[in-house]
């Protein structure tokens, strides 16, 4: 009996343990519950305090101009609380307007509030980001001259819309302006010489595929924070102006498909945190500037379809982190320098359709991240290196056009690599038929005046071909000369001494360097801490992030 009296009680007790269980269960739930409805419940522009009445007035009768100059927003932003309206966000540093869901809004075409004329102070109203850069915003119209006055405004961003007119010189009062993208609209006219006093603080700038026309201002070179500039795809004229060379931040300016004329301005070599250079597309005449070579930090430099003569400078070998590379469509003269084999980093390089001599550099088999080779429709001689059979990546060799002997090496059928040659290269019978002459010499080149093939294209010689499986007397006959160099004819970058039969055979390096190979010589340190130094890579690091952060935000 006792023992039965005892479960009574048992269950009780754990009843009421399992309801006081429940119970605070339940409430801390409840608390946990209300604690994180209160972080994601907003609190009211007054509630939070940030601004002052004078600033939320002029901030609000902002915004309503947009409920009047688009229809889609007069069901959304309603109430005199602007931070509680879509894609409204308040916040200390200011108001952004961003991330609007035009999918949700009528299809019928809006455009910018200009201030409203003695109602709304600018200087009182706190947005600091417009962000109506989505394709179904359906916006035209002409951008505001007043918004001059948004003078805390710090990005906007209007690209993929149909804006037209011009850009606003009045915009030159925007001192905090960093960020401004308009690209893919139909704006015209010339880019504003007073914004390069001003906008100081302009760190991206996007303009490209547009009608704008006139000239690249000299005054830009004032914009001394300028890190990304794409102006392509528009019908700028006149020439590159050497004064942009203050703006030694810039990291990646793209000028291509315009109407730009002259020479390129040696002065630019001062712009040492370019990584992108894209000038593709224009009417740019003179030589390349050796002076470049001091840009070493670049990856891409972009420079077909112009006008561009001369010959191949030697010094753009300092280029070691130089990824993509298109001279093609000039009229390039001169021959290949193996000291080129020093941009290792190299992927992409096309010089077809120029003018270019001589032989193709057995030292390039240095190259060993090139995917894309392009020297078609030139005037190069000789054979095609045996050491070019080793290039581990290469995906496509465009040999085509030129005046080669000998045979197309047969490792890259076999190892899938497209190909593109002439017929008396790749035929089967190209070993009997295509044999180079005894006089087939590869070019000599200096610094100063590289020469010319003195054979200019291929002759009957009993030789052995690339096709048939041998380098044999072609891998020697193409790099040799018939007679000494001239003292100091050099063609390996960083070597202080060449033999003197063969100007792309190193025999000593400079100090500092060392020999990789017998045709390149590379710093002795792998990571190539010497083309650098330490401030510059800090300068190019904090750069190329800060541009990184602005494309993804």
């Amino acid at each position: 009996m006792a023992s039965a009296a005892r479960r009574p009680c048992r269950a009780a007790l754990a009843c009421v343990l399992l309801a006081a269980l429940a119970v605070a269960l339940v409430h801390v739930t409840l608390v946990r519950c209300s604690a994180a409805a209160a972080a994601v419940t907003p609190l009211s522009v007054e509630e939070q305090q940030l601004y002052t009445p004078a600033q939320q007035f002029h901030t609000r009768e902002f915004l309503r101009g947009f409920v009047q100059s688009m229809p889609g927003l007069q069901n959304l932003w309603t109430g005199e609380d602007f931070c509680e309206w879509e894609a409204v966000t308040c916040t200390e540093a200011g108001v952004r307007i961003s991330a609007i869901n035009w999918d949700h809004l009528t299809r019928t075409p809006g455009s910018l509030p200009p201030l409203a004329d003695g109602v709304v102070d600018g200087g009182q109203v706190m947005v600091t980001v417009i962000a109506l850069r989505a394709s179904g915003a359906n916006l035209m119209g002409s951008l505001p001259a007043s918004w001059g006055a948004l003078t805390r405004l710090r990005t906007l961003r209007l690209d993929k819309n149909g804006f037209t007119g011009t850009l606003p010189p009045e915009w030159s009062s925007l001192t905090k302006l960093q960020d401004l993208c308009a690209s893919n609209n139909q704006l015209s006219g010339s880019l504003p010489p007073s914004w390069g006093a001003t906008l100081t603080s302009m760190r991206l700038l996007q303009l490209d595929r547009n009608g704008l026309s006139g000239t690249l201002p000299p005054e830009w070179g004032g914009l001394r924070y300028m890190s990304i500039m794409v102006l392509e795809l528009n019908q700028i004229s006149g020439t590159l102006p050497a004064a942009w060379r203050h703006m030694w931040l810039l990291s990646s300016l793209s000028l291509g498909t315009n109407r730009l004329s002259g020479t390129l301005p040696p002065e630019w070599a001062g712009m040492t945190q370019l990584t992108w250079v894209d000038l593709h597309g224009n009417e740019l005449t003179g030589t390349l500037p050796v002076a470049w070579s001091s840009i070493a930090a670049l990856g891409t430099l972009y420079l077909y379809n112009n006008a561009l003569a001369g010959t191949l400078p030697l010094m753009w070998a300092e280029w070691v982190w130089l990824e993509q590379l298109r001279l093609d469509g000039n009229a390039l003269v001169g021959t290949l320098p193996a000291a080129w084999s020093a941009m290792t980093a190299l992927t992409d390089l096309r010089l077809q359709d120029n003018g270019l001599t001589g032989g193709l550099p057995s030292a390039w088999a240095a190259l060993s991240l090139v995917q894309t080779l392009n020297v078609a429709n030139n005037t190069l001689s000789g054979t095609i290196p045996g050491e070019w059979r080793s290039l581990p990546v290469v995906e496509q060799v465009h040999l085509e056009g030129n005046l080669l002997c000998g045979c197309v090496p047969t490792d890259w059928a076999s190892s899938g690599v497209v190909v593109t040659a002439d017929p008396s290269v790749t035929a089967a019978d190209c070993a009997a038929a295509n044999v180079c002459a005894a006089t087939t010499l590869l070019t000599v080149s200096t610094t100063t005046a590289p020469a010319t093939s003195t054979t200019p294209g291929p002759s009957p010689r009993s030789a052995t071909s690339w096709g048939s499986g041998g380098g044999g007397a072609n891998s020697s006959a193409h790099k040799t000369t018939s007679a000494p160099l001239p003292a100091g004819a050099c063609e390996v970058l960083h070597c202080s001494r060449c033999s003197t039969r063969d100007s792309t055979l190193c025999l000593q390096c400079n100090v500092g360097f060392s020999a990789v190979g017998e045709h390149a010589c590379h710093p002795t340190h792998p990571s190539n801490a010497c083309v650098l130094s330490g401030p510059m890579y800090v300068a190019l690091l904090a750069t190329t992030t800060a541009a990184a952060a602005l494309l993804l935000s």
